[in-house]
């Protein structure tokens, strides 16, 4: 009786509902009062099979377990594309921004800049007329997570924007370091020169205030910079090519837009400038659209790019290019 027993529950050790399966079974046993009078000594015994065939269920299915073949590695190529992303891939940021103007230190698109102490608005040499401050950037506020080596001091791009005449066509605007243009990068030192006179004032003193934009083009500041998703580079970038030749997803390519960082989107092709002093290739920083945030059209809807030199950084240009 006691055999036939241990083999109903091992029987049942396969079904979810064990209890009702046993419980069936005992049922149709008429002998059961005989063998077990007391009601204990049936629950002792069923205790102890259960027990038993628990561990024996656990004992099987750690067997089955350590059965189960390894899954398969990765293949080589799968790994190598995985380390060409991880490699070659860059976040840009986006500016948020506040319409109206700030501080004359703020980050910005348009408005008041910081100048030098008794320095009057840069014009431009072909039509000696005031040009207008495109972007100002506080390299001390960008993200953290931007690989840009330089993280102190002000990059300014001031641009020509005369149509009477047409500055950035006569002195072809589009090539770094263009006549029409003023790309510079203001260091610690001369942040704090120029600010000494507002502090000067502020204390009494009859130091004049700042200069102002010599235009009413709509200002707007940069509050902060919003992280994008990543950017692989563009077919035209010297970097090695996807393992097997694969294609890289149009979404995942350079990004058109006012952005921070990630990969240029070159209209005609890379157009790296080399620092006239050291001859390396400068640092592409910061894309400006046709229409954007600059409030200005570059050619045919083209788009510019601010660089900097990763050894000098008052070595600063910015070039365009358009369809």
């Amino acid at each position: 009786m006691l055999d036939e027993f241990a083999d109903q529950l091992a029987g049942a050790a396969g079904h979810d509902d064990i209890g009702s399966v046993l419980g069936e079974w005992l049922l149709d046993k008429d002998e059961v009062d005989e063998v077990f009078a007391d009601d204990r000594a049936l629950g002792r015994v069923v205790i102890e099979q259960a027990r038993r065939l628990a561990a024996e269920s656990a004992a099987a299915a750690a067997v089955e377990e350590a059965a189960e073949p390894e899954p398969e590695p990765e293949p080589p190529e799968a790994l190598e594309r995985e380390a060409w992303i991880a490699r070659w891939s860059r976040r840009p940021f986006t500016p948020r921004t506040r319409e109206g103007d700030g501080p004359v230190v703020a980050s910005k698109f348009c408005g008041a800049a910081l100048l030098h102490p008794g320095e009057a608005w840069p014009v431009c040499p072909g039509c000696e007329r005031p040009m207008r401050l495109f972007v100002q950037l506080d390299l001390a506020t960008l993200p953290p997570e931007l690989p840009h080596p330089h993280r102190e001091g002000m990059v300014q791009l001031f641009y020509c924007t005369s149509t009477d005449p047409t500055c950035e066509v006569d002195h072809e605007a589009w090539q770094p370091f263009g006549k029409s243009t003023l790309a510079r990068w203001l260091s610690p030192a001369e942040i704090q020169a120029a600010t000494a006179p507002k502090r000067r004032q502020a204390k009494g003193s009859k130091a004049p205030p700042a200069t102002a934009a010599p235009d009413d083009e709509p200002a707007a500041v940069i509050v902060g910079w919003d992280q994008g998703p990543p950017e692989l580079p563009g077919f035209e970038e010297e970097v090695p090519p996807l393992p097997e030749d694969e294609e890289i997803d149009d979404a995942l390519r350079p990004r058109p837009g006012d952005k921070l960082g990630g990969w240029p989107a070159w209209v005609q092709g890379p157009e790296y400038p080399r620092c006239p002093r050291c001859q390396a290739r400068m640092l592409y920083l910061l894309q400006l659209e046709s229409n954007g945030l600059s409030r200005h059209q570059f050619g045919d809807l083209g788009a510019g790019h601010l660089t900097q030199c990763s050894e000098h950084p008052d070595v600063v240009a910015f070039g365009w290019a358009c369809h």
